[in-house]
């Protein structure tokens, strides 16, 4: 049968990744916010993409960032974990995180998003709502989880405050597709007991997802161990947080018996390797959670503990994170880094692949660069040797962002030149 509907945006001549991770030359066609049609047929169009050597693919899902803290980029390098936290991130925020910190903070971030292949994020910081303007005039899609800690943060006085204002910002944009609402106690370490269970009251009474470190560092796993007896996710489990909404960031120091409670709840990993690597936190056991089963998306962390927001670099690195060649495929990291990312924030039905009747979260990926030729498997060119300078054109929720490298919906001089006036006065 013939498809005889027109579109607003078709897409033709390129490589597109499919949903079963195989790769034809086929168009796809946009209409609305949707993706209406995958063929071989050319429907009028408004606007034509022309993706000659190209693959669109869908959006990359960084699944864990706190983009507010963007403006500290490079300031606290080289440390461990606790120091880099307690000694010199606290501090900062304390001195110079604001709205306005924030607002420009998370324009540098999602600039940097776009033009690297990001189309949704799922953040954890301070000031939320400030982020969730920025998700709406960019176009971007998100995940905004106001970080509850149970003392003082930049934006409010103690951790109840912070929980009644994550309901009022879940009901706001209960019926917004592109801003999303989590619950996000910061870790098992600056939340009380009382604190985690009612951010899990809040989780299940707006279907949320909870999304909080775990299992970071050694130290934490050996003083939870001493002091409740319980590993992080014993702990958790206990409190009755771990469910298929539960999302565990890092989980670097998993035990056997917390990679089967994580299974046997249907709970969700984030590898954030980058940031572990460079914290010294460790390396994930990721070999083990495939095997378990478990559902894993990717994340880059705050380009404080990073220092980008380089999916590519962190899918070259988990799939390089085994001695088995063989353990964790091109394949597989890259459904970690968009289905199964979507998956694990429970979206999976409308993002994370190229489907008819899903929202169009599209990137064009540009084979035509030295490094990428020549051509033989696009998924391994995509995983082992392209760059986030190598996203050509960014399309979310139907509307293109980003084409031929430029920007649609941000002024990238002025961001640039905001950036810039608040390290002057930082430094």
């Amino acid at each position: 049968m013939k498809y005889s509907d027109s579109v607003d945006i078709l897409i033709k001549n390129g490589i597109v990744l499919l949903a079963d991770f195989s790769f034809k030359n086929i168009n796809v066609g946009i209409k609305g916010r949707e993706i209406s049609y995958i063929g071989n047929e050319e429907p009028q169009a408004q606007a034509i993409i022309d993706a000659s050597n190209m693959m669109a693919m869908p959006g990359f899902i960084n699944s864990h960032t706190h983009a507010g803290m963007h403006l500290f980029r490079g300031i606290a390098d080289d440390l461990k974990l606790k120091e880099w936290l307690e000694e010199h991130i606290w501090p900062l925020e304390s001195k110079w995180v604001s709205r306005d910190f924030v607002k420009a903070s998370t324009e540098l971030a999602v600039l940097e998003m776009i033009k690297s292949g990001i189309t949704t994020f799922s953040d954890m910081y301070f000031f939320e709502d400030e982020v969730a303007k920025v998700v709406e005039n960019t176009g971007i899609r998100a995940i905004l989880g106001e970080g509850i800690i149970d003392f003082p943060t930049p934006s409010f006085a103690n951790a109840l405050d912070t929980v009644s204002f994550v309901k009022e910002l879940a009901y706001e944009y209960r019926e917004n597709e592109r801003v999303n609402v989590s619950v996000a106690p910061h870790s098992i370490y600056t939340c009380s007991r009382d604190t985690l269970k009612k951010a899990k009251e809040v989780s299940d009474e707006y279907n949320l997802s909870i999304h909080i470190h775990v299992s970071e560092t050694l130290d934490e796993l050996l003083n939870a161990k001493r002091d409740k007896g319980k590993t992080p996710v014993e702990y958790l489990d206990s409190l009755e947080l771990i469910n298929s909404r539960f999302v565990a960031v890092h989980f670097v120091h998993a035990e056997k018996n917390d990679i089967n409670i994580m299974k046997q709840r249907s709970g969700n990993v984030i590898l954030n390797i980058q940031s572990n690597k460079k914290l010294g936190s460790g390396i994930p056991h990721v070999k083990e959670y495939m095997n378990a089963g478990l559902t894993i998306g990717i994340g880059t962390d705050s380009v404080v503990s990073n220092n980008d927001l380089d999916m590519f670099g962190e899918m070259q690195d988990i799939a390089m994170s085994d001695l088995d060649p063989q353990a964790i495929r091109a394949k597989d990291v890259l459904a970690f880094a968009t289905i199964k990312g979507a998956e694990a924030w429970g979206m999976d039905g409308l993002i994370g692949s190229i489907e008819v009747g899903k929202r169009a979260d599209i990137i064009l990926i540009d084979f035509k660069r030295p490094h990428l030729q020549p051509l033989y498997n696009p998924i391994s060119s995509v995983v082992y040797a392209a760059h986030p300078e190598d996203v050509d054109s960014v399309i979310v929720d139907g509307k293109i962002l980003m084409k031929h490298r430029e920007m649609l919906t941000m002024d990238e001089e002025e961001i640039l030149h905001n950036a810039r006036a608040y390290a002057e006065r930082i430094k």
